[in-house]
C-alpha cells in the first residue's frame, strides 16, 4: 500500500529559508481525487494549522472513501485548535524551529499525550533546547537541519488537495460571464479572483445596498429585467440570518484572538523570565 504526503495549501506564517517547499513546483503537483489506495496519509503544507478547519474538512474527505488509512499531521504551529484537529488523526509530527515553538508545545503537550493509540513524533532543529520537558512519550529527532532538495522517499507520492467546487456547472454562485445578460440571481460564495479576469462578480441590480459596490448579487424577482428588480421577503430573512450568523462568528474569532493574546503574553512572560535567570547566572559566576 503506498503513503501520501497531501499539501492542504501552501500557505504558512514563516518565511524558512530551507524550506522544502522551494525545490518543489507546487502548483504543478497532481491533485489527489481518490484516497482509498493508500495505507498512510500525511497532510502537510504550508503550516496546515493555520487554517484547522481545512485540515479537519480534509480529513472528513478521506474518510469517506478510506476508513484504514492512517492519518498524520506535519506542523510547527500548536495552539488551542489542536484540540478541535488531533483526535481525527492517528498521530502527529510536531517540528519546534526555535525557542517560542517550545514553549507553545509546552501547553499542548499534556492534552497530545493523553490521546489513546496516538503517534507522536518530534523533530527538534539544532539550537532549540526543551530544557526539562519530559519527552519520554514522544519519538524524538533533535539537531535538525534543513536537507537539500528535500529528496521524497520511494514509497510516497506527493500530490495536492482538490479544491471543492460550489457545483458541477462550471459556475460559481453568483459569478457570470462578463458582458452576458443577467439571468440568474443567487448568494455567491465565492471571490472572482479564484476564477479569472474574464469573469465579473455579480450584476447591475440596485435593489440591494451592497450591490452598489457591485459586490453582492441579491436573488431578485425580475426575471431579467432590472426595472422589476426586487428582493423576495425570504431572500431578506435569509440575509438577516446570514449577517447574524456572521456577527456569531466574529465573536468566536474574537474569543480566539484573546487565547491567542493570552498564549503570546505567557511567552513573553517565560522568555523574560529566562533572560533574567541567565543575567543572573552570568553575575553569579563572575
Amino acid at each position: 500500500m503506498k503513503k501520501l504526503r497531501l499539501l492542504l495549501f501552501a500557505e504558512c506564517n514563516r518565511n524558512c529559508p530551507g524550506c522544502c517547499n522551494n525545490d518543489w513546483d507546487l502548483d504543478a503537483l497532481e491533485t489527489e481525487k481518490d484516497f482509498s489506495g493508500y495505507s498512510q496519509i500525511m497532510l502537510t503544507g504550508g503550516e496546515p494549522m493555520i487554517k484547522p478547519d481545512v485540515a479537519i474538512e480534509t480529513i472528513a474527505e478521506i474518510r469517506k472513501r478510506n476508513l484504514q488509512a492512517r492519518i498524520y499531521l506535519y506542523t510547527a504551529w500548536i495552539t488551542e485548535d489542536i484540540k478541535r484537529v488531533a483526535p481525527l488523526l492517528s498521530g502527529i509530527t510536531i517540528t519546534l524551529h526555535n525557542q517560542d515553538d517550545v514553549i507553545r508545545f509546552k501547553y499542548q503537550k499534556k492534552f497530545l499525550e493523553g490521546l489513546p493509540q496516538f503517534s507522536r513524533r518530534l523533530n527538534i532543529f539544532k539550537g532549540v533546547t526543551t530544557g526539562v520537558l519530559n519527552l519520554s512519550r514522544w519519538i524524538v529527532k533533535d539537531n535538525m537541519e534543513w536537507i537539500p532538495n528535500c529528496p521524497l522517499p520511494t514509497d510516497e507520492v506527493f500530490r495536492k488537495r482538490r479544491i471543492p467546487k460550489s457545483n458541477g456547472s462550471g459556475y460559481i454562485d453568483g459569478d457570470f460571464p462578463s458582458g452576458k445578460p443577467c439571468k440568474y440571481h443567487c448568494l455567491p460564495t465565492c471571490h472572482p479572483a479564484q476564477i479569472g479576469p474574464e469573469w465579473v462578480y455579480g450584476c447591475t441590480h440596485k435593489a440591494w445596498p451592497a450591490n452598489r459596490e457591485r459586490d453582492f448579487p441579491p436573488i431578485v424577482g425580475c426575471g431579467g429585467d432590472q426595472k422589476k428588480c426586487e428582493i423576495p421577503e425570504k431572500i431578506i430573512k435569509r440575509i438577516i440570518n446570514g449577517k447574524t450568523q456572521r456577527i456569531k462568528n466574529a465573536e468566536k474569532k474574537i474569543a480566539e484572538y484573546v487565547t491567542e493574546i493570552a498564549e503570546l503574553t505567557a511567552i513573553n512572560r517565560e522568555r523574560e523570565k529566562y533572560n533574567e535567570d541567565v543575567v543572573s547566572d552570568s553575575k553569579s559566576t563572575t
